[in-house]
């Protein structure tokens, strides 16, 4: 004969094991998530911090070089025949040697960059940016630095990383 079974209207206990594993994996995939946030927040914090720093370094201080025309460029029969690619850019230099670095800076997203040449004694700088042409007279035995920020070509004469 069979076992009878006696039913009192209670209803079946709760599976106590299963909504334990699932509390404890949302608790342990909550913590993993904290943590991953954590860990962007702070290293997007040391990179904000290091461009900072390196910005800072990078700020040279000068007078503007001298700007030069593409007609005094050619009727001057003046050539910048020593010529590079950095960053998308064509740089041109007639004498000296150059340095380039992508400088990090704080971005609205956290750290950026731009592009900055040193050159040692250029006399002429001719940078190139697709079609636009940036001509610059620094001078024989005068530092610059070429930099690109915001789209905007500047150059100063100094360049302290030659000293």
């Amino acid at each position: 004969m069979g076992q009878a079974t006696v039913d009192y209207g209670g209803t079946a206990a709760p599976n106590r094991t299963r909504r334990t594993f699932v509390a404890v994996a949302a608790v342990g995939a909550l913590a993993s998530l904290a943590f991953l946030v954590y860990a962007s927040l702070k290293d997007r914090a040391i990179n904000v911090a290091e461009a900072t720093a390196e910005s800072s370094a990078w700020k040279i201080a000068g007078p503007p070089c001298p700007g030069l025309t593409a007609a005094d460029y050619r009727t001057q029969g003046l050539s910048a025949d020593k010529t590079f690619d950095f960053n998308g850019l064509t740089y041109s230099r007639r004498f000296g040697n150059a340095f380039c670095s992508e400088v990090a800076t704080k971005g609205l997203m956290g750290a950026a960059s731009y592009p900055a040449c040193q050159f040692t004694s250029p006399d002429v700088l001719a940078v190139k940016r697709g079609r636009d042409l940036f001509l610059f007279r620094p001078g024989l035995g005068r530092k610059a630095t070429v930099t690109v920020r915001d789209g905007r070509v500047a150059c100063v004469m100094a360049a302290p990383y030659w000293d």
